[in-house]
């Protein structure tokens, strides 16, 4: 619980207009940010959900 409650303090990224592919091709990093980013987004909305059904 206390781990979730960690990751709700990081500030969600704001909405911005998709970036053509030679952004991404000449920034890696950031698209490696951003994916992680995504990912963590992704394992967090998982978590919430399995922890609704344990309730």
């Amino acid at each position: 619980m206390v781990k979730a409650n960690a990751i709700c303090i990081i500030p969600s990224p704001p909405p911005f207009p998709t970036p053509p592919p030679l952004t991404f091709a000449v920034h890696p990093l950031f698209t490696r940010c951003l994916t992680a980013v995504i990912d963590n987004a992704h394992n967090f909305k998982r978590t919430l959900q399995s922890q609704e059904l344990l309730c």
